[in-house]
């Protein structure tokens, strides 16, 4: 399934991908329990603590038997066709890297997987897209749906460079149309955008985190991370850059968003009509001003981003989650900040104030008692409510770094009227459960989640894909 034709050589050396597998103490889970805004049953329906009624059971299905679930992403499309992207939990090899100045060492690939379900369908249809090379993990996978109803998906693609580690280093855009996989190119070099700044121009390596979007005109887009030779040296980590390509007129244009400073983890890109508004992170500390953190930015009529905003000062983890309110207009972004154990939710209700921090407000959505929402996502009601759908980690309490099982969990928290509401999904029995969740809502005001979760084949564990829904909004 190796789609794309070599762009480049030279030397390289060989990382290996870590395996993906289940570890852990397995244990019982504490039976009964609920989200802070939740009261339980003890028979697993939990009631509204404000107004005594039933919060109705989630509906869970697992989409294969097979060990799947890395990077899941969901995206909805015309007709509420529900649409999502994943890995396969492990890596194959596929032959050697020859070129490598140490001796050959192994090509490892990681498959991924597109899933649809037309509305009122009893069953996935799953098919295979790519086998990327991949040279320490996968990098992110983003899908969409264009205009048209053709699924897209932007990866960490094309074959691999001699000079980085036997991993495909380009930004690819695959395209199903009329049932045929299209792939294209949309950026193979750091050159592509050019900046000016020293080392900003330089390497190979780019399409890490990649961040798919359609423009009102129907243009596909990525924000994506160039990280130049690949993390080989430490610069290539502070001097990494957020980069744009976008197809228009059939050919791609490219622009660096924020270069030479870091920047280009976890992106997501929302279009206000045709003008493109990213997000991104800067993980790493400079020798200059400190810009660690989350950034959003607003691209000019010139293709310059000299807009910008800080959301998020400070450490943050997996995803950024973006959104314009198809209600009330408002630009929302969501992620987990570490200094407060939970989601941070900045929202701007004028968007001609986008550059002034201050006109953004601030809020936590998750509650006090447990640290919780990395993999965040973003969804909106039928009628504007604003979605969350994440993973709980642990208690604030607990003296371990690590997710505990008797906590772990995929969660939900609905914004009602300025309160957020929070419920469980599903727990942890054996293992982890939650990670990897992503959550759209269709036009009848039913939550679509996807997350992986360990589940029991016999004596056998494996980490599995589980979709859940719900009515959240009656119509």
């Amino acid at each position: 399934m190796n789609h794309l034709k070599k762009w480049k050589t030279s030397n390289r050396w060989i990382g290996y991908v870590v395996l993906i597998a289940v570890a852990g103490i397995w244990g019982c889970k504490d039976e009964g329990e609920a989200g802070p805004d939740n009261t339980d049953t003890g028979l697993g329906n939990p009631t509204d603590s404000d107004t005594g009624t039933v919060i109705p059971k989630w509906s869970i299905e697992t989409v294969q038997e097979e060990s799947f679930g890395i990077q899941a992403r969901m995206a909805l499309g015309p007709n509420d066709m529900l649409g999502m992207v994943w890995y396969a939990n492990s890596y194959f090899q596929d032959g050697t890297c020859e070129e490598l100045d140490a001796g050959p060492a192994a090509l490892l690939r990681q498959r991924f997987y597109l899933g649809t379900k037309a509305k009122g369908a009893v069953a996935w249809t799953v098919e295979e897209v790519d086998d990327p090379a991949i040279a320490f993990e996968a990098t992110g996978l983003s899908l969409a749906f264009s205009p048209a109803g053709d699924p897209a998906i932007a990866y960490t693609g094309g074959e691999p460079d001699s000079r980085y580690w036997c991993g495909g280093n380009d930004a690819v855009l695959a395209t199903r149309t009329q049932g045929q996989w299209q792939f294209d190119a949309a950026s193979t070099l750091s050159g592509d955008s050019q900046s000016g700044l020293v080392g900003s121009d330089e390497g190979m390596v780019v399409g890490l985190w990649p961040a798919l979007a359609f423009s009102a005109s129907g243009d596909p887009a990525i924000v994506h991370k160039d990280a130049h030779f690949g993390s080989q040296q430490s610069i290539d980590d502070r001097k990494a850059d957020a980069e744009f390509a976008w197809r228009r007129g059939g050919s791609w244009i490219h622009e660096y968003i924020d270069a030479n400073e870091g920047a280009g983890e976890y992106n997501a890109l929302v279009f206000d009509g045709d003008v493109p508004i990213a997000f991104y992170g800067i993980p790493v500390e400079t020798n200059q001003d400190s810009r660690k953190g989350i950034w959003a930015a607003r691209r000019a009529g010139d293709g310059t981003w000299t807009e910008r905003v800080q959301l998020h000062s400070g450490a943050f983890y997996k995803e950024i989650a973006a959104g314009i309110n198809p209600v009330t207009g408002e630009l929302v972004a969501a992620f987990y900040s570490a200094a407060d154990n939970g989601v941070r939710v900045r929202r701007l209700a004028d968007l001609d104030q986008f550059a002034d921090a201050s006109a953004w407000t601030t809020e936590i959505a998750t509650s006090a008692i447990y640290d919780e929402g990395q993999f965040v996502s973003l969804a909106f009601t039928p009628r504007g409510k604003e979605v969350l759908a994440y993973h709980r980690c642990r208690l604030n309490s607990a003296t371990s770094d690590s997710c505990d099982q008797n906590d772990e969990a995929a969660m939900l928290a609905i914004n009602e009227n300025g309160t957020w509401k929070t419920e469980v999904i599903d727990e942890a029995t054996y293992g982890s459960c939650g990670e990897y969740t992503s959550v759209v809502v269709d036009s009848t005001g039913v939550a679509h989640v996807v997350y992986r979760c360990t589940e029991t084949d016999g004596d056998q564990f494996y980490f599995r894909l589980l979709v859940a829904e719900k009515e959240i909004e009656a119509q």
